[in-house]
């Protein structure tokens, strides 16, 4: 069960859409393994907000651990390869062993090692840390190209597929250290061969972008935060 099939069952919908107010279960987009990551991503980033110098999970009712549980083995079965579904990015439509929705996953079950850890159960982080870890290894392995000058839109596309990797924040965000600092350098450095005149586009088959985190002034702070390149980051200054 993901997140999303909680949400059904819960009567929960998403943000409500004017005049109606009200949107039906089945009238929402499936993006399963995008939105069972947010939830672990989200409230690792608030206990770490909350305590900086000793993150804490106590905002979290002990009633919803066992939620949290079924949606962190989801992303075990399911994020190292996902299957054809949608992402944020909806827009271009499904699309299966997306790099991107993956290295979000697998972040996510680095984030819920951390809340186990700050919950203090040190066996169930240890479990999820070592899956995470495992998880990236693959990742990088089935993701980057034969020249190895960037990772792929997606684990079974051709050299030629690229696509902006901006779930990869996250590691940085919650201090994870999963992704080794190489990869980071990578992506950025392939992206500052790719700008055009308007950005970065999302991926290499539209010649369009998103005014998010993928366009100024958030995407150079992403660029900023990914790159241990004093010479890039001045470059992109």
């Amino acid at each position: 069960m993901h997140a999303l099939d909680c949400l059904r069952l819960t009567h929960y919908t998403c943000v409500p859409r004017y005049p109606i107010g009200y949107i039906l279960p089945t009238q929402q987009e499936q993006m399963p393994v995008e939105e069972t990551a947010n939830m672990h991503l989200m409230l690792s980033a608030i206990a770490q907000q909350l305590n900086p110098a000793k993150p804490s999970v106590d905002f979290i009712d002990d009633k919803y651990w066992p939620l949290l549980r079924i949606w962190a083995d989801y992303l075990v079965s399911t994020t190292f390869d996902p299957q054809n579904q949608l992402c944020t990015d909806d827009f271009m439509g499904k699309s299966a062993h997306n790099s991107n929705l993956a290295i979000k996953g697998i972040v996510a079950l680095g984030a819920y090692s951390q809340l186990m850890t700050y919950k203090g159960d040190a066996a169930a982080a240890t479990k999820y840390m070592t899956i995470a870890k495992n998880y990236t290894k693959y990742w990088m392995e089935h993701s980057i190209s034969a020249d190895k000058s960037h990772y792929k839109l997606a684990y079974d596309m051709d050299d030629s597929s690229w696509s902006q990797k901006y779930n990869l924040v996250w590691d940085k965000i919650l201090k994870l250290e999963l992704v080794p600092q190489a990869v980071f350098d990578t992506e950025v450095k392939f992206y500052k061969s790719k700008f055009e005149k308007y950005g970065l586009r999302l991926d290499n088959r539209k010649d369009l972008t998103k005014t998010d985190v993928r366009f100024p002034p958030l995407l150079f702070l992403f660029l900023l935060a990914c790159s241990s390149s004093s010479s890039m980051r001045s470059s992109l200054r």
